[in-house]
């Protein structure tokens, strides 16, 4: 067994194959160990303050201006880690967004029967309000009407998680809004093809399903985005009376298309919860605080989709990225073989934040943190 009431340690090093850690100092009080039948060791302390911290990984660097426990913490005989409460101030991120290897096959069950992966529930997306700007320049080939380059300026309100989609229409360019139309047919929303003055060459692009709540939307020209994110697109389209596509069956060639001056902000109006099923669930807005604060995007983004590769650079481009505040909780979240619970986090402003994007990739960020509070944080098997 040791006890500590104090212990100070300078230039601090720890390294595993892929992170390294350094600190200039750490200083810990009322530190305790105590072994046990089986070998099994018992750690706590009181408080600890270490700092400056700089952490290097392989696809991240972070730097912690100070880092504390002021209740310190508990690992058990069970290995169960403890922390009531973590403080960190002034941190800079750098992350590479890039997957260093291809993301691992998705668990079991989390296919659907059209061969696309279960994603989370998009219901909390119900409580997000803002808007979503941007100018969309579009070079394309599209059936009868031949190659076509257009600017689309979109305004998209978003009032709790629901759009206009009539008004989303409106925002297309003259040519495209006279060509491509929203309709609520037999219980879907539906985005179809239909030439002026060409009878019967209604095509459906897209469809989404409406439930009784969303059908009742739909009638006012609204939709929800959890009920966008169930689209279906048709490939099939419809067939003429001499055997081909009514587009002469020609597809549509998508040749390049740039987000120009994109503005989005949002926020979360009300607590949500993000249910991950098995792994875990994400609770956004705790005590009393909202979920999200003034979360902003803004920045420009393209991509060129037929230069060969190699042929040209690639497309580069940057966005700032801001929020005012983050207020969560996790429960139970899946790492591994092990659970994580917070009972609290909270996240303080972000100072700065840049995106950088390759085509519309977003492959590394740099941002600043002013505070990161976790409260009874919790990691165990």
């Amino acid at each position: 067994n040791i006890r500590a009431t104090r212990c100070e340690l300078r230039d601090l090093l720890v390294a595993t194959d892929s992170w390294k850690i350094c600190s200039a100092s750490a200083g810990v009080t009322n530190l305790r160990v105590d072994t046990h039948g089986g070998g099994q060791v018992a750690m706590q302390s009181g408080e600890i303050n270490v700092g400056p911290i700089d952490i290097v990984g392989t696809a991240t660097q972070v730097k912690i201006e100070e880092l504390s426990l002021p209740s310190g913490f508990e690992i058990t005989t069970s290995d169960e880690i403890v922390i009531p409460e973590l403080v960190v101030r002034n941190v800079i991120v750098a992350i590479s967004l890039l997957p260093s290897q291809p993301s691992p096959p998705p668990p079991a069950g989390d296919v659907r029967a059209d061969g696309r992966q279960k994603l989370a529930d998009y219901a909390f997306l119900d409580a997000l309000s803002g808007h979503i700007n941007v100018d969309l320049d579009v070079d394309v080939t599209v059936p009868v009407l031949g190659r076509r380059k257009a600017t689309h300026a979109f305004r998209v309100p978003i009032t709790d998680g629901t759009i206009d989609f009539h008004k989303l229409e409106a925002n297309l360019s003259a040519l495209e809004k006279a060509v491509l139309d929203f309709e609520v047919k037999d219980g879907q929303l539906i985005l179809e093809k239909d030439l002026p003055l060409i009878p019967f060459d209604n095509t459906t692009l897209v469809s989404w399903d409406l439930d009784d709540d969303a059908q009742a939307l739909a009638n006012r020209s609204l939709v929800r985005l959890r009920t966008l994110m169930g689209y279906k697109i048709h490939t099939d389209g419809r067939k003429n009376n001499r055997g081909k596509t009514s587009d002469g069956g020609r597809g549509v060639v998508l040749h390049s298309i740039a987000a120009k001056s994109f503005d989005l902000k949002l926020g979360l109006t009300e607590p949500v919860v993000i249910d991950l099923g098995p792994l875990g669930r994400v609770h956004l807005g705790v005590g009393g605080r909202p979920g999200i604060v003034g979360l902003t995007l803004a920045g420009e983004a393209r991509h060129r989709l037929e230069v060969p590769l190699h042929a040209a650079p690639p497309d580069q481009s940057s966005a700032t990225v801001g929020v005012d505040e983050v207020n969560a909780k996790l429960e139970q979240l899946r790492i591994g073989s092990r659970s994580l619970a917070v009972g609290a986090i909270h996240l303080g402003a972000i100072e700065s934040a840049t995106l950088s994007l390759t085509g519309f990739v977003p492959d590394h960020i740099e941002l600043k943190l002013t505070e990161l509070v976790l409260h009874d944080f919790r990691l165990s098997r």
